[in-house]
């Protein structure tokens, strides 16, 4: 039997309770593993963790954000795992939010003035104390060096069925060819998400969108007739606020980020569940087919039934062109060397 930690700077990397209010990239994968009968912990780090600690692991996956984010709460642990299993085969780093250009810079940052990685305005970040003593806050600060000036270990990233490896390349050039792997984990979404209790005769005019503060979604704004608000109403909504959301809108814009770079988001997943077609730059999706080179002010004129059945073949679509849960055991299996242990196991 397999065991894989997952742990990281967040508690999107680390807790299954905020996986079961909003579905996490981490907690899908965990989800994943636990189906194909491996044992997934997911559990913050910490500094006070020994070599012996991490010895039971066939691999240990590492969430990473933004050093200088104000939801890095337990980055300390993080680097200090990332320190301790430096240059160990069985470490992975995992990229899941957008925008990941963000934590080069924020590297940079620290690198650049190392007073940023622990002052008082962090205070409250897990184990703050610790990091603050000046032989721990060195030890940290050697493998933010690395992450700069050495190559990335192996790198499992958030990935669309149009997201391609170059993408992420473009905002973390210390990436390697041959390990990086883009996982879509969307397949167990689509049949999980659960649907409004209410009845779905209505559709309120307007947008939900991933995010709204994009220059894509600027351009929108000026092609479309109907309001786009945030499919996140409020900062702690869950998962079933926003499914609801998306339920009753014209539609969901999936935003793509800076240098027009898309980016996984469990909104598209959602929205084709419950019926609700997505709109995103169709240069990258137009891959899938027609139903996804469909324009936003084309389906601004469809009435209800045209709208659903679009949804209907976008999500056709996507079924096919997204690893089933099958597969998607399969690709974590090789995206964290575990491949030719589970064979010799069963050979």
């Amino acid at each position: 039997m397999k065991k894989v930690l997952l742990t990281g700077m967040t508690a999107q990397h680390t807790s299954r309770r905020a996986h079961a209010r909003s579905a996490t990239f981490s907690g899908l994968l965990a989800e994943s593993m636990a189906s194909a009968g491996w044992v997934a912990d997911m559990i913050e780090p910490s500094m006070a963790w020994t070599d012996q600690d991490l010895d039971d692991y066939d691999a240990v996956v590492v969430g990473l954000a933004p050093l200088t984010s104000t939801s890095a709460h337990r980055a300390y642990g993080a680097l200090s795992v990332l320190q301790r299993l430096n240059n160990d085969p069985r470490l992975s780093v995992l990229v899941d939010a957008p925008e990941p250009y963000k934590l080069v810079a924020s590297l940079r940052a620290v690198k650049k003035d190392t007073t940023k990685l622990v002052k008082p305005f962090y205070e409250k970040r897990s184990e703050y104390k610790r990091a603050s003593e000046p032989g721990e806050q060195k030890r940290l600060l050697s493998i933010v060096d690395r992450l700069l000036d050495d190559p990335w270990p192996t790198t499992v990233y958030a990935a669309l069925p149009w997201s391609s490896d170059d993408m992420l390349v473009k905002q973390v050039p210390n990436t390697l060819d041959s390990k990086k792997h883009g996982l879509c984990p969307d397949a167990l979404l689509l049949s999980s998400t659960v649907k409004p209790d209410s009845p779905l005769t209505t559709r309120h005019e307007w947008w939900s969108a991933t995010a709204v503060q994009t220059d894509w979604v600027a351009e929108m704004r000026q092609h479309l007739r109907h309001p786009i608000v945030p499919a996140k109403a409020t900062p702690k909504a869950g998962d079933e606020e926003v499914v609801a959301r998306l339920a009753h809108s014209t539609g969901t814009l999936a935003t793509t980020y800076r240098q027009a770079i898309p980016w996984w988001t469990t909104r598209i997943a959602q929205s084709l569940a419950v019926h609700t077609p997505v709109v995103t730059d169709w240069r990258y999706s137009v891959g899938l087919g027609a139903p996804w080179a469909v324009l936003g002010a084309t389906v601004e004129s469809m009435d209800r039934l045209e709208r659903h059945e679009l949804a209907l073949l976008q999500r056709s679509t996507y079924m096919q062109a997204v690893p089933s849960p099958n597969e998607l055991q399969e690709k974590i299996l090789e995206a964290l060397g575990l491949r030719e242990k589970v064979e010799n196991a069963n050979g």
